[in-house]
């Protein structure tokens, strides 16, 4: 049985790996590099209060030791979705019998959900591996239950605990603090451990005729008791935002959010994205019969695994229904119940492929033709069966498609055509900008002002080079609607990878939390003078100014259509003593050290001699410890 699983095992490492570093990071795995490049003590100020906690940001940092390009960036993703195909296996097989384990393991490692969420820097895929893992040493825990075992009361319990069953308290709450540690949506396993355990207690209880305490009780509940203390550092946040029925994720003076409402078409979305390859209605349709098949099977000839399951699939979607969140809700913070859904679906295909072997078995005359291992047959069809029709066509449509917006693409076609000092501007709230600058090698060769539709306007009136990029009117509709009226597309074949699509074509669809882009254009003259106000889109309610960081060089390309006199005037401030380099047309122009301006803003002028009317100019911060603030760059007439 071991190659059959190192079998599944290497495929799904080839799935999840192939091409992981060749997509360009997308808005939401971008802001998730950023983070994860914090130091130790503000990732654990930071990532204290939901949705989003700590845990996937400290693997991320730790795998940025090694590199920071999009491949390490994902790492931690695709080891998470890997561990979770053995889990799924070792889980099922406690659950169900080999056979089933096979074929789960199997559906497990070529889901599409899975790989594509492997293939994402988010912790979507940890969050269900966590889970599983914790479930795993959860049914091993409660397994230890026999006839002689559950009346050994509070004091044998512990000494079991003491002599053998540490090791699976120790997994459990392994386990239960790494999704708690996780996300938000972390607790609702630990609750439906709670259930589980509750359900199979009442059984006992009801069966046996009497209020008695299995032994695997006492451990559970130290495991649950130190889950909690683990879990307090995370209460200071997480508590305030339960109470206020969960932070929005978008702005609520633009786009109000409405609490969540559990409707049968979320729960067909759910289901679509979590069984059989993609959403479509017969996939959808045929995921849901077999798991249906398979929870009634296992129900009748396993009770307590039928409700393992039942409890596992269906108390997230009661819970969410109760508590009414205001945070998104999607089939990708419920990723840690496709495991087990797809156990149920292997289960039913298992008893289904026994039933029609066994009868083959008994039609045929030579009984050696049939001679094969049920669990061997079961697997072969099962696996051809489900690879050759289901799994392929939306592997198919998995790599090609790119992680929608391609900002490493745009960014470089932004970098290879526009000129220094271009206005570069992304949305209100700069979600677009955030994004694209992290591709962008050198922000501070562009000028990227607060985006709004005053701003747009004077650039049009000065007739200045700008670049918009919006996501139609999902952040900025005012902003888009101005941008279509005035500005020109540029085409997405203009820079976007050929070997990619960039918007769903089937119905194979993968969801993700941004709009596609749109980028456009004004091809306007090169300015006299530069006024900044703000980077990145941000003034954050200071003077109107760009920051130079020690080191950073800011770049500007500036024109004058006059005669042969020209000077250079350059408006700045600095905390201390400012020291920076000056660079006209690559030639070094001035050195400027100790100038004091740290009262307020000081002006330099530097006389240029006659040549090109357009100049490029550089300015260097050449200070080790304290940013440089520029005002305005200008060129003028000498006098």
């Amino acid at each position: 049985m071991r190659i059959p699983v190192l079998g599944i095992l290497l495929l799904a490492a080839l799935l999840r790996f192939y091409g992981l570093g060749d997509k360009s990071l997308w808005g939401d795995e971008i802001a998730q590099a950023v983070w994860s490049a914090w130091d130790w003590p503000q990732l654990w100020q930071k990532f204290r209060a939901p949705p989003d906690f700590l845990s996937h940001f400290v693997l991320v940092h730790l795998a940025h030791m090694f590199g920071t390009n999009e491949f390490w960036t994902r790492l931690p993703s695709a080891f998470t979705s890997l561990l979770t195909v053995p889990l799924a296996y070792v889980l099922t097989k406690r659950l169900t019998d080999r056979a089933t384990a096979l074929i789960a393991m199997l559906l497990v490692a070529v889901a599409p959900y899975q790989i594509w969420y492997a293939q994402e820097a988010r912790m979507y895929a940890a969050l269900g591996c966590y889970a599983i893992l914790a479930l795993y040493f959860m049914v091993r825990l409660v397994a230890r239950d026999s006839d002689t075992a559950i009346r050994v009361g509070i004091g044998g319990a512990i000494q079991h605990l003491v002599t053998g069953e540490w090791k699976l308290v120790l997994g459990l709450v392994v386990g239960n603090t790494l999704v708690i540690y996780t996300h938000l949506f972390g607790v609702f396993p630990i609750l439906a451990e709670a259930v589980i355990a509750a359900g199979l207690l009442i059984a006992l209880w009801i069966r046996t005729r009497r209020v008695t305490m299995p032994r695997w009780a006492v451990p559970l509940l130290i495991a649950f008791g130190l889950t909690i203390l683990l879990a307090l550092p995370l209460a200071g946040g997480t508590v305030p935002y339960v109470l206020q029925g969960g932070k929005p994720a978008l702005n609520q003076e633009l786009f109000p959010s409405q609490r969540f409402q559990l409707t049968p078409a979320i729960v067909w979305e759910v289901l679509g994205d979590i069984g059989l390859g993609a959403r479509e209605p017969w996939r959808t349709t045929l995921s849901l019969a077999l798991a249906v098949i398979g929870l009634g099977v296992l129900a009748v000839r396993k009770p307590r695994a039928g409700w393992i399951a039942a409890v596992w699939l269906v108390l997230p979607f009661l819970l969410l229904g109760v508590a009414q969140p205001r945070h998104t809700v999607s089939a990708r913070y419920l990723i840690f119940l496709q495991p087990v859904y797809l156990m149920l679906i292997a289960y039913a295909v298992a008893q289904g492929a026994k039933v029609l072997t066994g009868r083959l078995r008994g039609e045929t005359r030579d009984a050696r033709a049939w001679n094969v291992s049920p669990v061997t047959a079961t697997f072969v069809a099962a696996g051809l069966v489900y690879l050759g029709l289901i799994v392929v066509p939306p592997l198919v449509e998995l790599y090609p498609r790119a992680k929608l917006n391609d900002w490493r693409a745009l960014a470089r076609f932004i970098e290879a055509n526009g000129r220094a000092g271009d206005l570069v501007f992304g949305e209100r709230n700069t979600p677009n900008m955030n994004a694209l600058t992290y591709y962008l090698p050198n922000l501070l060769r562009y000028h990227t002002p607060p985006t709004n539709v005053e701003q747009l306007e004077g650039a049009l009136k000065e007739n200045r080079r700008v670049w918009y990029v919006s996501a139609g009117e999902f952040f900025d509709p005012e902003g888009e609607a101005w941008a279509r009226e005035n500005l020109e597309i540029v085409p997405v074949s203009q820079w976007a990878e050929p070997t990619l699509r960039y918007a769903p074509e089937s119905a194979f669809e993968y969801t993700q939390s941004e709009h596609l882009a749109t980028l456009y254009f004004h091809d306007g003259n090169v300015p006299a003078e530069i006024v900044y106000m703000g980077r990145q889109g941000f003034t954050r309610g200071e003077i109107e100014r760009v920051k130079v960081n020690p080191g950073e060089t800011l770049e500007a390309e500036l024109e004058l259509n006059a005669g042969s006199g020209r000077d250079l005037e350059f408006e700045f401030s600095s905390k201390k003593a400012a020291a920076f380099d000056v660079t006209v047309n690559g030639a070094l122009l001035a050195q400027v050290r100790d100038m004091e301006a740290d009262k307020g803003a000081r002006t330099a002028q530097w006389h240029l001699a006659a040549g090109d009317d357009t100049v490029q100019v550089r300015v260097t911060n050449r200070s080790t410890e304290f940013p440089l603030f520029i005002m305005r760059i200008a060129l003028r007439e000498a006098h």
